[in-house]
């Protein structure tokens, strides 16, 4: 039985009434269709839920940031969020992104506002240039055999947020936690085959990769470790130009790290001038932090 059927025979004041009949018909499958559409743009309009009806994730366009407040504000279907709670850095590199798709997992407070979930970072559509640091999905975490191809590296000193035997959670000196798979290349002899907790200092030389970061060797931090904890010297590439503000974007395999090059800052491989160093530029940078903020001292070409 079709529906027009089937609304002819159930709807009792379309009987005998040939004209009312595709009227009331079409309006009947017109409202339905409206429905369905509703229902789909709501599906997708980006805000997630969990079984309770709490927001989980949301996923819009960025169309202001509150460096005072830590805060970014995503539109979604003309409906703005605001969610708090980030880090500096985050805060910094999202500064450029106005106007792009991020995703970012929330956690819905009592009040009905919004904070970002601890040990997640905003995260830019797939069309989008990055332009915080990415948790890596599961599918990116290099198998275990495989060796990754390196695209830059850095040493992290700092306090374990979570480990499995496939990946390491550790927090840089600013808050923003950094997800780093393991695999079979990566050298833990020094922990004696101990599995690590959450609290525990350590020491990861990490290899930035095209599909993430992974962990070339992990140790416990010991008492000279710590002492340098609050100074990281990345080798990656710049993914753009040095602009007015002073601020140096690179990447490390595909996480992106954005940076405010200090007054004092050692700049002779660029004769002192920052506004010289290119987009595509293999460069060190070593970031010295103040409590959360960072401070890049020395820029120098990796070439």
């Amino acid at each position: 039985m079709s529906f027009y059927t089937y609304v002819w025979k159930m709807h009792p004041k379309l009987k005998g009434k040939t004209k009312l009949k595709s009227h009331l018909v079409r309006k009947i499958v017109v409202t339905a269709v409206s429905l369905v559409l509703l229902i789909l743009l709501t599906a997708c309009a980006g805000v997630g839920t969990n079984a309770n009806g709490s927001v989980t994730s949301i996923t819009g366009t960025i169309t202001g940031v509150s460096t005072s407040n830590n805060s970014v504000t995503l539109s979604v279907g003309g409906t703005s969020y605001t969610v708090n709670g980030l880090s500096t850095q985050e805060v910094q590199a999202l500064q450029s992104q106005t106007g792009k798709t991020y995703t970012i997992q929330v956690t819905q407070n009592s009040d009905g506002s919004y904070s970002i979930t601890v040990g997640t970072n905003p995260t830019p559509a797939a069309n989008e240039t990055p332009g915080v640091n990415e948790t890596p999905e599961p599918s990116e975490t290099p198998d275990s055999t495989e060796t990754p191809n390196s695209t830059g590296s850095f040493t992290l000193v700092g306090p374990v947020q979570n480990a499995s035997s496939s990946s390491l959670t550790v927090t840089m000196p600013d808050g923003t936690a950094l997800s780093i798979a393991i695999n079979a290349q990566t050298d833990q002899s020094d922990l004696n085959g101990a599995q690590l907790n959450a609290g525990q200092k350590v020491k990861v030389d990490v290899i930035g990769t095209s599909s993430g970061l992974s962990a070339d060797k992990i140790k416990l931090a010991d008492s000279g470790d710590q002492a340098d904890a609050n100074t990281i010297e990345f080798k990656g590439a710049t993914t753009q130009a040095v602009g007015s503000d002073h601020m140096l974007h690179f990447n490390v395999g595909n996480h992106s790290f954005s940076y405010v090059i200090g007054s004092s800052a050692d700049l002779g491989d660029f004769n002192g001038n920052a506004s010289s160093i290119a987009s595509g530029t293999p460069v060190k940078v070593k970031v010295q932090f103040n409590g959360t903020t960072g401070t890049i001292i020395k820029v120098s070409n990796n070439s």
